[in-house]
């Protein structure tokens, strides 16, 4: 009898920390028109508002159907406060957004002036007006390392990209492998080192947004797997050592193509992930998005999930709460989720200069070709 007891003391206990309650919503907000809208990053303001980068088909100055790339403030309830475009004739994209140490704003993405895409950073007032532009061959591998790459503790930089192998040939296809890499560089840009993880028999995909430091000085990564077995996706989240020898891996996942988009840490030291479930490699909007939140150790504490979007950025907010961003029913898309009230240090309105902004990661591929976004274009190093 006493076993018994036992047992069920532990199952109940156990399954209070595997189903803890997700926070409830607090607010969405869409923004766009008629055109294909989009959110790609979302940062909490030193004013406890948010700055969201994204792409709209709906308000762009140039050809009538090409995108343009779009800044959008909101207050700390997600009222808009003012919005600004920016690009030329063609396609122009907006994938990140940092605030600057005088209240200004830095977004990075693509431009395609010639037809093809050139990597692109805008740098803005307080207001969103523009300040200037760099296109293609004005960035440097400094600037990309300064604007793009993940900051680390010591000064340097924690970028993360995969890595493809050739494992040989069906008929006329060649067949490859997948897996991820993260590389580690000094102050001035200098490699320090590199690890790559992988399952056997398993593909591993990274997207961007995810790769970050973790307090104890190691690294955490956001990535996907599939493997051969289950043909598949699952969240792959894996926890380095501050020399990117891993010290734990956990795999998130049910029956259907699971995909880890984004991660950032939580007060707690714990993380919280972004991700879609849908369709492996599509990037198309056609499934469900999800919030979940792991301790320190990567065990699952919540997951939250929001039918018919995709949420490409999300991260605690000074409140406890969280919010992320992505895109719904052609729209872009925040949602917040409440908090306990309590301040937390979220690393915002710190006064961190434009050029130490760390927003997200660049690829280094085995070719030496900077490729932010694997699934949309490479180009030539600077």
């Amino acid at each position: 009898m006493f076993r018994i007891l036992l047992i069920l003391i532990l199952l109940s206990q156990f399954s209070n920390v595997a189903g803890a309650a997700a926070p409830a919503e607090q607010w969405n907000r869409s923004f766009g028109g008629d055109g294909e809208d989009s959110s790609w990053c979302v940062r909490q303001t030193s004013d406890d508002g948010y700055i969201v980068a994204g792409i709209s088909s709906s308000y762009g100055k140039g050809t009538k159907g090409y995108p343009d790339a779009w800044l959008i403030k909101v207050d700390e309830k997600g009222n808009p406060q003012w919005n600004k475009t920016f690009g030329g004739t063609y396609f122009d994209e907006g994938y990140f957004a940092s605030q600057t140490s005088d209240g200004g704003y830095v977004l990075s993405g693509y431009t395609f002036p010639s037809g093809y895409a050139e990597p692109w950073l805008v740098r803005t007032d307080s207001n969103g007006n523009e300040i200037w532009n760099k296109v293609s061959d004005e960035i440097t591998h400094e600037d990309y390392l300064k604007y793009k790459a993940e900051r680390t503790s010591d000064g340097g930089y924690i970028v993360g990209d995969m890595v493809e192998y050739e494992i040989g040939s069906y008929f006329a296809a060649l067949l490859v492998d997948y897996d991820i890499r993260i590389t580690k560089y000094d102050i001035n840009g200098n490699q320090q080192w590199n690890s790559t993880f992988g399952k056997n028999q398993s593909l591993e995909t990274l997207s961007s947004d995810s790769v970050k430091q973790t307090p104890d000085g190691g690294y955490v990564i956001a990535s996907t797997t599939r493997s051969k077995d289950s043909n598949s996706d699952d969240i792959w989240l894996v926890k380095t050592d501050e020399y990117g020898q891993e010290q734990w891996n956990k795999t998130f996942g049910g029956s259907r193509d699971d995909a880890a988009i984004s991660i950032s840490m939580t007060s707690d030291d714990g993380y919280v992930l972004t991700g879609r479930y849908n369709d492996s490699f599509s990037y198309a909007i056609d499934g469900s998005a999800f919030i979940l939140n792991t301790d320190s150790e990567g065990n699952q504490e919540w997951m939250k999930v929001f039918p018919n979007c995709t949420l490409y950025s999300g991260r605690q907010t000074s409140d406890g709460g969280y919010i992320a961003a992505g895109v719904k029913n052609g729209n872009a898309w925040l949602v917040k989720l409440e908090g306990d009230g309590e301040a937390i240090d979220c690393g915002i309105g710190k006064g961190v200069e434009y050029k130490d902004i760390a927003d997200s990661n660049v690829n280094l591929t085995k070719n030496n070709i900077y490729d932010i976004f694997p699934w949309v274009v490479s180009v030539k190093p600077f």
